[in-house]
């Protein structure tokens, strides 16, 4: 998984690449920021079979791509009671160019398309036109690229305003990560002690003061720092993951590349408490 940030003023925009390596399929929701924030989804499908981009896919093809990428965009949402919290799709085509544009094959991939839009209408918003692209064509491209901004703006417009102190917290977060470059996560009470000295509005001023009420407004600070995707917390880990990218290529890779087949000896499970500990 990559991970790519941009900042424009005072909004901020973190590129996440998905695909690539199924093996990561499983553990995508685990990271993913929360569903009913400022989220767009750009579902790139090739028309062709990889790897060597010869054969073209059969409609069904297409559409259990598709599926699966929206399957997993709601699979942990309810559906929105407001429209303006439902997560924005765009589907786009690779390879347009190569097939023959009056062909059966394409009316029925589009057919497809529009019976997954019509199967998940109310779970996210689904933007009516599918974008087709030819990568070289600096043309074909700014299409996407003029959709995305626009949406953006209108993405922005519609959903609730982030805490100015997250905004804060992101800076404090990121000064500590320069003073310790070696630490890719924080424990829950170095943040705390972090609260405390940098964040005055997230610090317990006197022994009068409520803690439990200060730790609440610590947690909802962090939970929303999940959900725009700035670390990976929650409650019950101890832990806020600074580095994402770290997370998913070291912590995760390890995870996937556990020689089951040497744990037959566990009943329960694929991996005995203790090396699960020692991991």
């Amino acid at each position: 998984m990559k991970i790519k940030t941009f900042k424009d003023e005072d909004t901020k925009i973190s590129n996440w690449n998905l695909a690539g390596q199924k093996e990561f399929y499983a553990l995508h929701d685990l990271m993913f920021p929360g569903h009913g924030r400022a989220s767009i989804f750009l579902i790139i499908s090739s028309l062709f079979r990889k790897p060597n981009n010869r054969e073209q896919k059969t409609p069904d093809e297409v559409e259990e791509d598709l599926q699966y990428w929206l399957r997993f965009i709601v699979s942990n949402s309810k559906r929105a009671l407001q429209q303006c919290m439902l997560s924005n799709v765009t589907v786009v085509l690779t390879h347009y160019d190569k097939i023959n544009q009056s062909s059966q094959n394409l009316q029925l991939t589009v057919d497809s398309i529009q019976r997954l839009r019509d199967k998940f209408q109310g779970f996210v918003e689904f933007y009516p036109t599918v974008f087709t692209v030819d990568a070289r064509s600096s043309a074909s491209v700014s299409k996407i690229a003029h959709h995305f901004q626009k949406t953006s703006k209108t993405v922005l417009q519609r959903v609730p305003r982030v805490y100015e102190l997250c905004n804060d917290l992101m800076q404090i977060l990121s000064d500590w990560r320069l003073e310790n470059h070696n630490k890719p996560a924080i424990k829950w009470k170095e943040f705390g002690d972090l609260c405390q000295v940098k964040a005055p509005l997230l610090r317990v001023r006197s022994r009068l003061d409520n803690k439990e009420k200060v730790e609440t407004k610590r947690r909802a600070v962090a939970a929303c720092l999940h959900h725009i995707g700035v670390v990976i917390y929650f409650d019950e880990l101890g832990f806020l993951i600074l580095d994402c990218e770290w997370f998913c290529g070291e912590v995760l890779g390890q995870l996937l590349r556990l020689d089951v087949k040497k744990q037959t000896s566990t009943g329960d499970g694929f991996i005995s408490r203790k090396s699960w500990k020692k991991f």
